[in-house]
């Protein structure tokens, strides 16, 4: 894999983000309805710009480029921090809630799923499980759940299920301001998409005029 392999990457990544984006936007404007999706999504598409940390240390050193220990250092943060994230990333993210709307469809989905729970400071802590959700609204209409304690995975989803159909309720408060954030960051993605195809184009005609 050469330079032109590592430049290719990073047009169709950003292109994924914007369409990501985007489906968020046009989701909001078609449903005019909250709605929840995996928090870890995003974090997948951000992965293959970072793919030349992890490749280029070995690429150089099979070009006689001898980095000592960067030869490792590099890729091993590299695993340690998509570990990381991944697993601080665990949870859901609601687009388009309000306070009053997240809130309620959370407490209606635990009381139709018969689980006994104290709010408190600290979230919101499920007796029958041992778990504690911690959900909120903290930026622009989004909102995010996760849970602390042991294998909560299962149960996660059928509290988002259960959440997901209260959401789609007729009269459900939705905030639809957010979503034109979110399409002006798909736009200026795709922007950055179309420049990056340009300047790859360029670097391409030099490498063929070598």
């Amino acid at each position: 894999m050469d330079f032109l392999s590592y430049r290719m990457i990073v047009p169709i990544d950003l292109g994924f983000i914007a369409l990501g984006y985007l489906y968020i936007a046009i989701r909001g404007f078609a449903t005019r309805k909250p709605f929840l999706i995996s928090a870890q999504w995003f974090f997948l598409f951000m992965v293959p710009l970072f793919l030349p940390s992890l490749i280029s240390p070995f690429m150089l050193r099979s070009k006689n480029i001898d980095l000592g220990l960067l030869t490792w250092v590099s890729p091993l943060f590299f695993l340690f921090f998509i570990g990381y994230f991944w697993k601080v990333m665990k949870g859901y993210t609601a687009y388009g809630v309000t306070d009053k709307s997240f809130r309620k469809s959370l407490l209606a989905s635990l009381e139709k799923l018969n689980l006994k729970h104290k709010e408190s400071l600290n979230g919101i802590y499920l007796e029958s499980h041992d778990i504690t959700l911690k959900a909120s609204v903290f930026f622009m209409g989004m909102g995010r759940i996760r849970v602390q304690g042991k294998e909560p995975d299962k149960l996660l989803k059928k509290i988002i299920n259960k959440m997901k159909k209260e959401l789609a309720k007729p009269g459900t408060e939705f905030d639809i301001k957010p979503f034109f954030f979110y399409f002006g960051i798909a736009a200026i993605f795709l922007i950055l998409t179309i420049s990056e195809i340009s300047l790859f184009q360029q670097v391409a005609n030099l490498y063929r005029g070598r």
